[in-house]
């Protein structure tokens, strides 16, 4: 992601064009697999993963960073991408992830950080994603920051 990344964020910020970056995090991820199991964790990782791809800009930039984590480079300014990402986070919240061995269905929610700042680099950029992601989780998870 990251040399992609820098590529992306290099053109954009020298053609003047509007970049935003977003972290995400899905809430409380150690209790889904803790509770249901590493097989609901990795479902939620798959459903969210194909969520954004469905959801975001064709030139868009997605990658899983962490864990339960993954970032977005997306091209356009926070008033049209945090619209986009209360809508991802509200269809995540809405979406219901089926375990076919038992028939149930569990709910997952995710927080948000989004930076259109640019700053000195894409590093620089995803510190302060990452800054408003954890004010999202500080400010009771489920919910876009930026």
């Amino acid at each position: 992601m990251f040399e992609h990344g820098d590529r992306i964020y290099n053109q954009m910020m020298g053609s003047c064009q509007a970049l935003c970056c977003a972290v995400l995090d899905i809430d409380h991820f150690k209790k889904v697999n803790d509770t249901f199991g590493h097989q609901a964790g990795d479902l939620a990782l798959k459903k969210v993963a194909k969520l954004l791809q469905e959801e975001l800009p064709v030139s868009s930039v997605v990658a899983r960073i962490g864990g339960e984590e993954f970032c977005a480079l997306v091209p356009g300014g926070k008033e049209e991408v945090v619209p986009l990402f209360e809508g991802i986070r509200r269809a995540i919240a809405d979406l219901p992830l089926c375990m076919a061995s038992d028939s149930k269905s569990i709910r997952i929610t995710v927080s948000i950080g989004i930076s259109s700042e640019p700053g000195r680099n894409l590093l620089d950029m995803l510190s302060r994603a990452d800054a408003y992601l954890y004010q999202a989780k500080k400010e009771g998870r489920d919910r876009v920051v930026f």
